[in-house]
C-alpha cells in the first residue's frame, strides 16, 4: 500500500510508541497467482498511533453517498482496524491538517461487530514506518487530439498536466524493490519501479491508473442543465478531452495572491506557494527588470520544468536567481529557444550558473529561424516520404504533424516549429 498525498490520522486510543505487526496477503483470497510469481504469501505490515491516509479519502463536508472518512463516520483501515473520526486540526489557512480517530480492537483484521455495517475501506501506511515514495504519474503529452492541426504550432499544445510528482508515502516492503519491479497499489494504479530509484529512495512510474468510482458517481450525477451545448458537441465529436483534475484546485492565501496578483494559472500558483524554493526564485524574477512582463512565462518555467529538475536531483537550492529565469524565459518569448531546447538549458545552469544566453551561445542551441536553411531540409523529408505526401494530397491533413517531426528530427531538434509548419504547407499546396 502506498498514500501518494499523505493526510495524517492520529488514533488516540492506540497506545503511544505501540507498534502492532499484521499479516497482510499479498493477493485478494482466490486470486492467488501461479507458484512462481515473485510475491505470494503474505508480508507484515506495521501499525502505529499515527498513520497516513490520501487526502482525497477525507472530506470535512462529505456530498451524499460518501463512503470513505469523514467527522463522525466510520471506515475500515485494510488489514487493521474500523476506526471512526473524532476531530479535525487545520493549518491557518482553514486546511485540514491532521485528522483525529478512535479505533474498535475488536475489530482486528476489519471486520465488523455483528449486525454492523462498514462500508468503506482506504488504504493507509504506518507514519513511523513509512518509506518516502516519489510517483511520477504520467497523461497525455498533448491537450488535443490532433496537435498542430490548422495554423497551431504543436508545441503550444502540451498537456502541462502531462507528468505530475508526488511525494508519498509507501509500506516498509517497498524499501527492497528493484529497478523494474512491479507492483499494484491498492486503489492506486499500477506502477512500475524508474531506474532512478537509489537506497532510501523509491521512484514508481504509474503505467495504468485506476478508475475512482466515486468520480464516476459525480459524473453520472450531474444535471442535464449543466450540460452546455459545447459539451454536447464534444460528446458527439468524440474527441477525448484534456485531463483535468478529478475537483477543483484548492488554494493556499499565499497561491490566490501569486495567482491574482500576476495573472498566472492556478495550479502554477499552487506548486509555487508551496515549494519555498520555488517561491523564492519567483519572488526574485518579478522583482527583476521585465520579470512582471514575463509572470507567467516564469511560472510556467518554476512549475513544470524547474521543480522537475529540483525534484529529480533532490536540490535544496539552485546556482542561479529570478532574473537567470527571466532572461530563459525571454529566450522563449523571441523564439530563440523552443521548448525542446529549454530543458537543456536549464540543466546547465543548473550544473554551472551560467546564464541561459551565454549557455545557447556556448552550446549553439539557438533556433533555426531562417527560410534560407530550412528550406532544403524541408524539401528532402518531402522528397524522401512520397508516401505521406501522398496521403495528405487525397486529404490526410494530419500528415503535416508527422512531416514537421521529421524536419525537427533533421535539424537536430533546432527548426522553429512554426515556420516548418508554414513551409510544408506552402511546397504541399
Amino acid at each position: 500500500m502506498t498514500v501518494l498525498r499523505p493526510l495524517e490520522v492520529v488514533i488516540d486510543t492506540f497506545p503511544e510508541g505501540e507498534l502492532e505487526e499484521l499479516d497482510a496477503p499479498y493477493w485478494p483470497a482466490g486470486t492467488e497467482p501461479a507458484a512462481d510469481v515473485a510475491l505470494t504469501g503474505s508480508r507484515k505490515l506495521p501499525f502505529s498511533r499515527r498513520v497516513y491516509i490520501d487526502q482525497e479519502d477525507f472530506a470535512e463536508s462529505p456530498p451524499k453517498g460518501w463512503h470513505r472518512l469523514a467527522p463522525g463516520r466510520k471506515v475500515r483501515l485494510r488489514h487493521a482496524y474500523i476506526v471512526t473520526c473524532t476531530s479535525v486540526e487545520k493549518d491557518a489557512s482553514g486546511a485540514v491538517v491532521r485528522v483525529h480517530c478512535t479505533h474498535d480492537p475488536a475489530t482486528r483484521g476489519g471486520n465488523a461487530p455483528a449486525g454492523e455495517r462498514v462500508d468503506g475501506t482506504l488504504h493507509w501506511v504506518s507514519a513511523e514506518r513509512a518509506v518516502d515514495v516519489e510517483a511520477r504519474l504520467y497523461d497525455r503529452l498533448f491537450a488535443s487530439e490532433n496537435p498542430g492541426e490548422g495554423d497551431v504550432d504543436f508545441l503550444t499544445e502540451l498537456d502541462p498536466r502531462s507528468l505530475s510528482v508526488l511525494a508519498g508515502k509507501g509500506e516498509p516492503s517497498l524499501a527492497a524493490a528493484n529497478a523494474g519491479d512491479r507492483f499494484q497499489l491498492e486503489r492506486v494504479g499500477f506502477f512500475v519501479v524508474d531506474e532512478d530509484t537509489r537506497p532510501g529512495a523509491i521512484v514508481l512510474n504509474r503505467t495504468v491508473a485506476l478508475k475512482d468510482s466515486w468520480q464516476k458517481a459525480v459524473t453520472k450525477a450531474e444535471p442535464a442543465s449543466a450540460k452546455t451545448p459545447e459539451a454536447k458537441k464534444e460528446k458527439k465529436d468524440k474527441r477525448p478531452a484534456a485531463s483535468a483534475p478529478a475537483a477543483a484546485i484548492e488554494l493556499t492565501p499565499e497561491a490566490i495572491a501569486l495567482r491574482d496578483e500576476h495573472g498566472i494559472a492556478p495550479e502554477a500558483a499552487r506548486v509555487i506557494a508551496q515549494e519555498p524554493l520555488l517561491a523564492g526564485l519567483f519572488a526574485g524574477a518579478v522583482a527583476a527588470a521585465k520579470g512582471k512582463e514575463l509572470a507567467k512565462a516564469v511560472a510556467t518555467l518554476l512549475a513544470n520544468d524547474v521543480l522537475g529538475e529540483v525534484r529529480s536531483k533532490r536540490l535544496e537550492a539552485v546556482p542561479f536567481g529570478g532574473p537567470a529565469l527571466v532572461e530563459l524565459a525571454e529566450l522563449l518569448s523571441e523564439a530563440t529557444i523552443g521548448s525542446a531546447q529549454t530543458k537543456e538549458v536549464l540543466a546547465a545552469m543548473l550544473a554551472s550558473g551560467k546564464g541561459p544566453r551565454a549557455i545557447v551561445a556556448e552550446k549553439g542551441l539557438a533556433q533555426i529561424a531562417s527560410t534560407d536553411t530550412l528550406g532544403p531540409i524541408v524539401e528532402q523529408v518531402l522528397a524522401d516520404n512520397a508516401d505521406a505526401v501522398g496521403r495528405y494530397k487525397a486529404g490526410n491533413a494530419n500528415v503535416v504533424g508527422a512531416l514537421v517531426g521529421m524536419v525537427m528530427k533533421r535539424s537536430g531538434g533546432r527548426a522553429n516549429a512554426k515556420l516548418v509548419k508554414e513551409l510544408l504547407e506552402q511546397k504541399l499546396a
